[in-house]
């Protein structure tokens, strides 16, 4: 059922505005009228010059863009314009009323009442409209929210005449602003006295705080500071963007992502136009998180053709869907159902396409369930990738150009103990062996990064599922720590690292501070409104299978800065493998029975010591 327009947005609406200063110009005239009556007839005396005024004075503010502001909080430059216009407008009274005469005593006499009359009357009206409007008036209003906007700048006050325009102050009620400058402190924005922001938990608990948000810059930890001092608070956080107009529909809750803030990256991203421009490109494992996300962005550069290859049918077609709305992106792009086990699915795919660059993100990355699963991250994430290089190989051996293969790698491949880190440092040999037996003709790098918040397997997932179903927030154990990036962060950096390669290297992406993830899991109950241990209660349930406490800082060690400051290049993992050797190995042991135990040393051995010749140890 639709909900009848709001008395407030009747009231905020250009034609009432345009409405009420008619009725103002005509009680001006009677005035004057009254008071000067000039012996001229009707026509001319009054209803001429009524006429014209009655259309100018709406004009001249429609056009001055008074009219899109509320009333409430018009701006200095706005007085200025009625102080200017109202005196036009006693002068062309003036004028009209004596006849012409300009210098008489007359005149002045007219012009100072009229300037007088005009300013009370627009007083008056501003007046009328300000208490009819004022929030203040309306605290008690039975269902509304109330809300503290911490920030007291130009985004505040667009805000707060938004949420006129948008109908939603029968919902919301600004109780209190804050702001951290001391200049603005106990002024007023509009209506609204400013508070201090060292004063917000006790304003939060006076006002009955259910939701704060966000109306200025914010500099990194500021979020969590102030989430940290609202402990015990059920608080709800969103973000205002900094617009011009038309703020409330963008209006947003506060992601994870906001909260594990990394100093924002500038990076000369005209190069990349160069990079992929007019180029062919395959992307595997095109339906995960990175995967999509490296479709999303790459198609920003204009390249001729992406091509997504993955096993996931349903996630191939949603991405499809997703860009079907572009014409550009539709023409550009389409979707194969493939296994990379499969080769000769992948020689079709990579003959027929004939891509410059190979961007391989097909793998299992779940730590865990791959422990469980182990055979399966072996035969993926070795032997698959392994077909795939293969295919790539003999593909580049008679391509007409360059190929660039890129092997999307993971932090757990720095001195790995779980069979996903292990397979992963595996993929890094396999592309590293197979470039440095090549010509120019193929280029390969792998790219190492850690955990991104919101791909598939992200604790971050699992903690808000957990949440919503009323808890407990599960966490493996109190000083689990991780390095987090966001996943266009991470695709973007893995694009300018690309720019770094030498062609047959290893690199590795500078994930900053780590974070503890308990507190990760507190803040996103608190994103939720709720209290940690309160209304949210957390659980340790030990470390899983093949987890760390603790991530290595594995960009830095053995590794150089490259000419990118977020980009480091390993010097001590380029280690030989027998290819060949390694594979027939790996595919006659996958014949036999073997433990986990087992497969964790023998592939340890090739990852660490290279292949020596030595055979297999038995159980």
């Amino acid at each position: 059922m639709m909900r009848s327009p709001h008395l407030l947005y009747s009231f905020h609406s250009i034609p009432l505005k345009i409405f009420t200063e008619m009725w103002l110009v005509l009680l001006y005239w009677l005035f004057i009228a009254f008071l000067f009556p000039s012996g001229k007839d009707l026509l001319w005396g009054l209803l001429l010059p009524l006429a014209v005024h009655a259309t100018s004075r709406p004009g001249f503010f429609y056009l001055a863009r008074i009219y899109s502001s509320d009333w409430k909080y018009l701006q200095y430059n706005h007085f200025i314009l009625y102080f200017l216009f109202i005196m036009v407008e006693a002068g062309f009274a003036s004028f009209h009323i004596n006849s012409g005469a300009i210098v008489s005593f007359s005149f002045l006499r007219i012009f100072t009442l009229s300037m007088v009359f005009l300013l009370a009357l627009t007083l008056a009206n501003r007046i009328l409209f300000y208490f009819i409007l004022n929030p203040e008036g309306r605290r008690k209003k039975h269902g509304e929210i109330p809300i503290l906007l911490y920030g007291a700048g130009t985004v505040a006050m667009h805000l707060l005449q938004d949420l006129m325009d948008a109908d939603l102050t029968g919902k919301y009620r600004v109780s209190v602003i804050v702001d951290n400058d001391e200049r603005k402190i106990h002024t007023r924005l509009g209506p609204y006295q400013i508070q201090a922001g060292k004063d917000i938990q006790k304003l939060v608990g006076q006002h009955e705080i259910r939701e704060i948000w966000f109306t200025m810059p914010l500099a990194k930890n500021f979020i969590e500071a102030v989430m940290d001092s609202l402990k015990k608070f059920s608080v709800i956080y969103k973000i205002v963007p900094r617009k011009a107009e038309h703020i409330v529909p963008d209006i947003r809750s506060i992601r994870i992502e906001d909260l594990v803030k990394r100093p924002e990256i500038h990076l000369d991203s005209s190069l990349l136009t160069d990079y992929f421009a007019n180029k062919r490109i395959i992307i595997t494992g095109a339906a995960g998180s990175i995967g999509s996300e490296i479709a999303r962005q790459v198609l920003q550069y204009h390249p001729r053709r992406v091509v997504f290859v993955d096993q996931w049918e349903k996630g191939i077609y949603d991405l499809e869907k997703g860009f079907s709305r572009d014409e550009y992106a539709r023409q550009a792009t389409i979707g194969y159902i493939a296994d990379i086990q499969n080769v000769e699915r992948m020689e079709e795919i990579i003959q027929g396409e004939k891509p410059h660059i190979i961007f391989h993100a097909a793998a299992y990355k779940h730590v865990p369930l791959m422990e469980i699963n182990y055979t399966e991250a072996i035969r993926t994430n070795v032997l698959g990738t392994h077909t795939l290089f293969r295919v790539i190989s003999a593909y580049a051996r008679s391509a007409q150009f360059p190929v660039q293969l890129v092997n999307i790698s993971s932090d757990k491949a720095v001195a790995p103990r779980n069979i996903m880190g292990i397979t992963k440092r595996i993929s890094e040999l396999l592309a590293y062996n197979m470039g440095t037996r090549h010509s120019e003709n193929l280029k390969t790098v792998s790219v190492r990064f850690g955990n991104v918040l919101g791909s598939s397997g992200s604790v971050v997932p699992l903690f808000w599922e957990q949440i919503q179903s009323g808890g407990p927030v599960t966490v493996t154990h109190p000083d689990m720590e991780r390095f987090f990036m966001t996943i266009p962060e991470a695709v973007h950096l893995v694009f300018h690292s690309l720019l770094q390669s030498t062609g047959k290297d290893i690199l590795a992406l500078d994930m900053g501070e780590p974070v503890k993830i308990t507190a990760l899991a507190e803040r996103l109950i608190r994103l939720a409104g709720l209290v940690p241990g309160k209304d949210i209660d957390m659980e340790y349930i030990g470390r899983r299978p093949g987890e760390k406490l603790k991530e290595e800082l594995f960009w830095t060690k053995g590794s150089v800065k490259t000419e990118n400051p977020y980009v480091f290049r390993s010097r001590r993992d380029l280690k030989k493998l027998e290819v060949d050797d390694f594979i027939r190995k790996v595919t006659d042991a996958l014949a036999e029975n073997h433990s986990l135990a087992w497969w964790k040393k023998f592939l340890i051995h090739h990852t660490e010591g290279g292949v020596s010749g030595q055979e297999r140890t038995e159980d």
